[in-house]
């Protein structure tokens, strides 16, 4: 395998680590995301109770 081609498969690695690495970040954040939205909601819920 000459060297340019071998290049080119270690660039499309690269770009398929980085995208799968940028799914794993991107899912690991709506799970924070949907975290807080359940915090919020308990806080909003204890507020409205309290409002009464």
């Amino acid at each position: 395998m000459g060297l340019k081609a071998r290049v080119t498969d270690l660039e499309k690695s690269f770009h398929q680590y980085r995208s799968r690495n940028s799914t794993i970040e991107l899912k690991v954040s709506l799970g924070k995301i949907e975290e807080l939205k359940g915090h919020v909601g308990k806080l909003e819920d204890t507020l409205q109770n309290s409002e009464l």
